[in-house]
């Protein structure tokens, strides 16, 4: 997997090389090993930066793909001397969730993947991704502030769920209790 993804960084300009390069990875690399996550969360990354509509689906199946087989691997994957390489789920979803927006502006697209991250899927909160999956979260909470009390709701009492036994479960329990219980 290493050698696929620098072997992709050597063409940092040509994304169309940079993508041929990453699905022959993934499709070389055997689905049942970590390295094959490595190389479809750089085919995401690269993915998200060509920013094309046209490529939405394969956008979608691709996460998809990456959320079960994170389930997986509970921790990040250490690549050492690799700048610039997403090394958890976790370091996706605010990118993914800005690119959502950025497409149609709807946040019914933003719902949905945030059903699928939080309520859907298996997140593993470790020392790298604590923060990842916190911006995430206080990112849905933001979007759903002047929209539906009930998403408000939702959302925090899941941040309380994945937080708990953190310092971050009683500050999402006061910040509910303003912004939905008192409000």
């Amino acid at each position: 997997a290493i050698l696929w993804i620098q072997w992709s960084l050597l063409s940092p300009n040509n994304v169309k090389k940079k993508l041929r390069i990453l699905r022959k990875g993934a499709d070389s690399t055997d689905i049942h090993k970590q390295d094959h996550l490595m190389v479809l969360l750089q085919l995401f990354m690269t993915l998200l930066a060509q920013n094309k509509p046209k490529s939405n689906a394969t956008i979608a199946q691709t996460f998809d793909k990456i959320l079960l087989l994170s389930a997986g691997f509970p921790s990040a994957m250490e690549l050492e001397g690799i700048p610039t390489v997403v090394q958890d789920a976790s370091e996706l979803f605010v990118p993914y969730l800005e690119y959502i927006l950025e497409q149609d502006d709807d946040i019914r697209g933003v719902r949905k993947l945030y059903e699928k991250v939080l309520f859907h899927s298996t997140i593993h909160i470790h020392e790298k991704s604590l923060e990842c999956i916190k911006d995430f979260v206080d990112r849905c909470i933001q979007l759903e502030k002047s929209r539906s009390k009930q998403q408000l709701r939702r959302v925090y009492d899941k941040a309380i769920d994945l937080f708990a036994d953190t310092s971050l479960e009683q500050i999402y329990r006061e910040q509910k209790n303003e912004d939905v219980v008192y409000a």
